[in-house]
């Protein structure tokens, strides 16, 4: 008996202990922790609201600099895109394509490497296969012009291997000589496949 009063006494002071060292908040502590929560409420929806935000604004940022790039790309020439494209790894030749103010072919066209090879361009296409001769394309560019302009045979130029007019241009059995640089008739044409052109 006296050993079941003293747990029970015991326990009731343990009880009692524990109920007096536990106060109640003061109205200072109670304002405080409500601040503490309400700071951190309004702080985690400003983090919330700024990532919301910032996701929102990237995404349209995404968009619309693919839908810019897009329409760039779109807009290209056909020299601004092979001038894009040249050089890739796998190219067994590596041109140095270059376009004009407008985006057209320059007239002569080359590539990076030694011994250079070049071709002949019009504004937006190929005249000439690539060639380590070619130094000039006024023959080459002369000959497109009249065959877009359907031009008869006969005015339509004949280019050598260095892109110059040939000399002597021969059409219908006639022949004429002309000037290499500027394809210019210098002799009338005459009824000699043998006419010797200097």
């Amino acid at each position: 008996m006296s050993s079941y009063y003293t747990i029970r006494k015991r326990s009731k002071q343990t009880v009692f202990k524990n109920h007096t060292t536990q106060r109640n908040p003061t109205h200072t502590e109670v304002k405080a922790a409500g601040l503490i929560k309400l700071f951190h409420r309004h702080f985690l929806k400003l983090l919330l609201r700024n990532h919301v935000n910032m996701l929102t604004y990237a995404v349209i940022l995404t968009v619309l600099f693919g839908c810019t790039l897009s329409r760039d790309i779109r807009s290209e020439t056909t020299c601004q895109t092979h001038q894009r494209n040249a050089g890739g790894a796998s190219a067994l030749m590596h041109w140095d394509i270059q376009c004009d103010a407008e985006g057209n072919y320059l007239p002569l066209q080359c590539t990076r490497e030694s011994p250079k090879w070049c071709a002949c361009y019009s504004k937006d296409d190929v005249l000439s296969r690539p060639s380590t001769r070619i130094k000039s394309c006024e023959c080459h560019l002369a000959k497109d012009a009249a065959q877009k302009a359907k031009k008869g045979p006969c005015e339509i130029s004949e280019c050598d291997t260095n892109g110059k007019f040939l000399k002597k241009q021969c059409c219908q059995q006639k022949c004429r000589c002309v000037d290499p640089t500027t394809g210019q008739t210098t002799r009338q044409p005459v009824a000699d496949l043998n006419l010797q052109c200097p």
